[in-house]
């Protein structure tokens, strides 16, 4: 079965999706000429700023990513000087330094987002209820199965 392929699929039409309506709201699409690598980086710093509020830390993100800390810390300081990323002092050990997103690449987010959701939330419309009930169920205990292996 190739439920990736079809999920790999979904996520490549949302994403053409929301870059198509990004630009033709005159919103400058930031992430349109980044290479997987450094949207998949943004990813995983929003998923730690939203959950954690308190970023990650550079080893954290190398490790996530499956990268070496130079390469991270390459990627890092380069979305740090275009302004998607800053860094943070931690609360907790003020000599750790945390990766968090900018208020520049929060807004960004928060605009795929609103598009994104429009969108879905018309097919799951579409899809009914029952059907889309089902869907979430199917989605979430696929997730926590993967997260077990």
């Amino acid at each position: 079965m190739n439920i990736w392929k079809i999920q790999f699929s979904i996520v490549e039409y949302l994403k053409d999706y929301s870059e198509i309506n990004i630009e033709n709201s005159k919103f400058e699409s930031s992430l349109h000429n980044f290479t997987s690598r450094q949207i998949q980086m943004l990813g995983v710093v929003r998923q730690y700023s939203d959950e954690k509020k308190q970023g990650i830390s550079l080893l954290q993100l190398a490790n996530l990513m499956s990268i070496k800390s130079p390469a991270a810390s390459t990627m890092v300081n380069y979305l740090v000087n275009i302004g998607f990323l800053e860094r943070d002092i931690y609360d907790q050990d003020r000599r750790e330094v945390r990766i968090v997103l900018s208020s520049k690449m929060c807004k960004q987010f928060e605009l795929y987002d609103e598009i994104l959701n429009k969108k879905v939330e018309k097919v799951v419309n579409k899809m009914g209820n029952k059907k889309a009930t089902m869907l979430q169920g199917l989605l979430e205990e696929m997730e926590s199965l993967l997260k077990i292996e």
